[in-house]
């Protein structure tokens, strides 16, 4: 076949994305919030979010009733037949919590096909050929996500070519988080504006970000992108914030761009919408951007965007959410997670540790060998699951996650970190 193939000693019959067929993972029979149990009986702690989906860390029993009435009244429509009510009901919501400036949303089941959708949306209105993004990026596991994305090991072996023009610098400011743009924003923005000149800003329909770069916390100064906004403004390039990890209170906000007074042209959400309870993504057009779609049909269907099952179970996690007031939460549990962090942790550099970045409800471990997959595969063992890839750990709970069970979970994490 041209490559080395690795033999796992059994295989079911599933072909997982993401996983080593090489290594063992567990057979879940129950999970209720952060708390998972398998099989076999052994209980596990989720400090990962089950990959940033389950947002919340509790049970929302008001998702679950509506699955059920919806599945018995409105199993599937088409999008090409009509709409559903909770379809509308949702959108109406979720454009309310969104506040003004948004006026409409095109709905998916994924972040990757949001994304796609996103694209196509920018490259309709401003009617020009590209879409540029970061590098370290990721945007999905989708061929155009991935080759935009700026992650050649992704890409190579799919024969993915990495996206023209190649991807921006994305800044890293943590040591400058709050200085002045005069100091701080300028040597950080000239970089990328100079390279859009050379890639010529009048072939650019938009820039494709999220706030951060959350797979590594790379956290850019507070004036970074009001200054590139004005430039993309000026232009005519718009912004497509990818909030489909950064988002749903995940940074303390709704949206993680709320943080640096920015509003993207338009917003992609996924993951912690319904918590896991139901497949659903979302883009989210500003009123300029939904003005210019009016006029024509959107050539961009898929079977099941705008499922009633996903909308439902959508609009009860929202309503639950605001009821306990999560983002207050999510501000409180950050706090303590960046607490329990530099306790547990200490201050990098160590002999495993090249440093810890915190921002919101994700921490990142920068280990200094690639050890990501066998410290996983070890804190399963021991119970405990954590996130992460090559030489990066991702601790990302739960909004309402205990704060025992969260130092508890780190300490064990600590003791295999510090396991050759």
């Amino acid at each position: 076949m041209g490559k080395e193939i690795r033999h796992a000693k059994h295989w079911d019959a599933v072909l997982h994305g993401w996983r080593d067929p090489i290594l063992h993972f567990p057979t879940i029979i129950q999970k209720s919030g952060y708390k998972v149990v398998d099989n076999t009986g052994k209980s596990y702690l989720d400090l990962d979010s089950q990959g940033l989906v389950d947002i919340l860390g509790v049970p929302v029993p008001e998702a679950v009733q509506a699955i059920k009435n919806t599945a018995e009244q409105t199993p599937f429509v088409s999008a090409m037949y009509g709409d559903t009510q909770a379809e509308i009901n949702y959108a109406d919501a979720l454009l309310q919590q969104l506040g003004p400036g948004f006026s409409r949303i095109h709905f998916a089941t994924s972040g990757s096909m949001a994304i796609e959708a996103a694209t196509k949306i920018a490259k309709l209105v401003v009617d020009r050929e590209l879409v540029v993004a970061f590098e370290a990026s990721y945007h999905g596991a989708s061929h155009f996500a991935l080759s935009c994305s700026g992650q050649k090991d992704l890409c190579t072996p799919f024969h993915i070519d990495l996206a023209d023009p190649a991807p921006l610098p994305f800044p890293d400011c943590s040591s400058c988080a709050t200085m002045s743009i005069s100091s701080a924003s300028k040597p950080c923005v000239n970089d990328i504006l100079s390279r859009l000149e050379e890639i010529g800003p009048s072939r650019v329909a938009a820039i494709v970000s999220e706030p951060y770069l959350s797979a590594t916390c790379r956290v850019p100064c507070q004036q970074f992108w009001r200054v590139l906004k004005s430039y993309m403004e000026k232009h005519g390039i718009l912004l497509i914030g990818d909030e489909v990890s950064t988002g749903f209170g995940r940074s303390g906000e709704f949206l993680g761009f709320n943080l640096w007074g920015v509003q993207p042209d338009l917003v992609v959400m996924g993951k912690g919408l319904s918590t896991g309870y139901a497949p659903i993504s979302a883009v989210i057009l500003t009123d300029q951007v939904a003005e210019r779609m009016a006029c024509e049909p959107f050539k961009n269907g898929t079977s099941f965007e705008g499922h009633a099952i996903g909308c439902a179970a959508a609009s009860e996690c929202l309503a639950f959410s605001k009821k306990a007031d999560w983002l207050g939460e999510a501000r409180r549990k950050a706090k303590i997670l960046e607490e329990a962090m530099r306790k547990i942790f200490g201050t990098p550099p160590t002999r495993m540790l090249n440093s810890i970045r915190v921002f919101g409800l994700i921490a990142i471990l920068e280990l200094v060998a690639q050890d990501a997959e066998r410290i996983k595969a070890q804190c399963r063992q021991r119970g405990i699951f954590v996130g992460g890839f090559h030489n990066y750990l991702r601790i990302a709970p739960g909004v309402f996650i205990d704060k025992g069970d969260l130092f508890h979970g780190l300490r064990i994490l600590k003791e295999e970190v510090y396991t050759e």
